[in-house]
Order: C-alpha cells, then structure tokens, then sequence
C-alpha cells in the first residue's frame, strides 16, 4: 500500500511494532540506531523463537519482491504462538524482529552484531516465491560504489590535454569480463554505468556507478573482493586516473539453513497442502542478509509459491 526504501520504513515500523504492542507484546523501537528497527518480546522463561520481519520496498519497483508479505506473516505468527503458549501454559519466549533494508542495507546485521539473536534457538521466516520450497540456498554478497576521474578536455580541439575516466571504466570492465571464466562455479560479478560523460566532445571526467559480487561461500567472496579492487585499481593506473571504492552497504554471508527445521518445515508446508518439491542445490540462488541471521541462530527461510512458476519476483 505504501512502499518505503530501506530505512524509511517509517509506516510499515508503525504499524506491525503497535499491532504486536496491541497483542500483548514489550516493544523496543529504534533498535541497533535504526530508527525503523524493533523488537517485540513475549514471555520470559523457556526456548526463544524469534520471526523476522522485512518490509523494505525495491528501488524503482515497489514491493515486488513482497516484503510487505513478509512483514505481515512474521508478526501475525508471532502473535499467534504466543497467544497458542498461553492457552497451553507452556513456558517459551516468542521474539518479532523488525528488521528493516534487506535490499541492500543489512538490517539484520546490527541485531546479530548486538547479540540479539545470541539466545535464540529457532529464527524463522519466508521469503514470497514462484515455487515453495523450505531448503533454501543463498550466496554471500558485497555491493560497491565505483568512481573513476580526471581531467576533462575538448575532443576535438584539445583531447591531449584531458586524461578519460570513462577509458578507464572500459578497461575495468574488459578486466571483469575477462575475470568471469576463471571463477568457482556459482559466483556472480554484475553492475551498471551510473554516469558516463557529458557530452560527446568532452571527454569524460568522471565516471561511477555500482558492481555486486557475490559467492557460494564466504571465504571465497573475500578472495573475489581482493581481485575485484585490483583489476579496478589497474584500471585507474593503466589510464593515469584516480579510482575510488566505497562498500554500499555491509557484506551478506551465505545462508546456511538449519537441517531439523527444514525438514520439519516441509513438513508442515506439505500439511498444508502447499505441495513443497526439493529444488537443485543453488537453482536461482540470490542473496539476503538472512545469511548472516543464518550463522548466529538455527534457521529456517523457506519459500512459498504466491504465483505461477516462472513470474520473476524483481
């Protein structure tokens, strides 16, 4: 209804950390100092679950990849174990994380950095899919901002006077290109050009924009990190120009799924009658900040099919 980018989640923050506050819930707003990040916490004896809550919009396409859905499922179930814990009078403690800017923020990173999921011992979400399935793969993933300059000149009357950020672009991404056969099996480098040139008779004095890596394995991904600034560092000193590299965002480590609970999660997706089918290890794996929620707590991130087979989620 009203998306919100990553840390603007202001509405969507609102309106899940009251309904859980309504429901019985002690709630912590601006958590880990991000104004749109809470916790809610029901009971104080006993095994903690914690659900996880996204609701951090796309850029340029609303809440196509449904983490509005997310949001809303995480706090409904939340409320809704608690509310089945005190009719049953069974001691547990049931914990709703709202985590905001999945999409390239790393919400979730403070709240693992700050212990919050130190006590946990099941963290549980879905993610909206084309098909359900509860073994979910993720890769490691590092975004960077890139920014070539120099010196712009006329092209035609003075070009040996200019040095050309926009060649050293070119060089750093033939150098990337060339790169991408030699890596492991899975790994993924892909960006775009946010600013090229001017004009066609200047020659171009800055260039930047934004290249992901990612890998299957975080250790692998520091590797690609390393060789990722060198070919980009040649760049800059094979054309005589300056090259700057800024990290957007923290580096996702890759999800590793909690065996017991998937099993008993495609268990109760079967009962369901949402028919979950095993996919191939690492079909169609993306990235998510779950991966790193992933090594500090047991975790289930299932899927669940809200469309036909083959509609893209982005």
């Amino acid at each position: 209804m009203h998306p919100e980018l990553g840390f603007e989640e202001f509405k969507a923050s609102a309106l899940l950390s009251e309904l859980l506050e309504t429901n019985g819930f002690s709630v912590s707003r601006g958590v880990c100092d991000m104004e749109t990040a809470f916790v809610a916490d029901w009971g104080s004896s006993g095994p903690q679950v914690a659900f996880v809550c996204e609701y951090d919009a796309l850029r340029g396409l609303g809440h196509a990849c449904g983490h509005n859905l997310i949001g809303g499922a995480s706090a409904a179930a939340g409320i809704a174990l608690a509310q089945a814990l005190a009719a049953s009078h069974v001691s547990a403690r049931v914990r709703v994380i709202g985590s905001p800017a999945e999409e390239g923020g790393g919400g979730k990173i403070p709240f693992c950095d700050n212990g919050y999921f130190d006590q946990v011992d099941a963290a549980l979400m879905f993610h909206p899919s084309d098909r359900t399935f509860a073994d979910v793969w993720a890769m490691g993933c590092s975004s960077w901002n890139w920014r070539f300059e120099r010196r712009a000149a006329h092209a035609a009357l003075r070009p040996h006077e200019g040095i050309n950020a926009l060649d050293a672009f070119v060089h750093a991404y033939n150098g990337i290109a060339l790169w991408r056969q030699q890596l492991l099996d899975g790994c993924r480098v892909h960006g775009y050009i946010r600013e090229g040139g001017t004009a066609p008779n200047i020659i171009p004095e800055v260039t930047s924009g934004e290249f992901i890596l990612r890998a299957r394995r975080g250790e692998y991904l520091q590797q690609m990190i390393e060789r990722f600034t060198q070919i980009m560092q040649s760049a800059a000193d094979a054309t005589g120009c300056k090259v700057t590299l800024e990290r957007h965002g923290p580096d996702y480590l890759d999800l590793q799924s909690n065996p017991a609970l998937v099993e008993v999660c495609h268990r109760h997706l079967t009962a369901l009658g949402l028919d979950p089918r095993p996919v191939e290890p690492w079909d169609r794996a993306a990235s998510t900040d779950a991966g790193n929620m992933s090594y500090a707590a047991p975790t289930v991130h299932p899927k669940v099919a809200i469309n036909d087979q083959g509609v893209s989620a982005h």
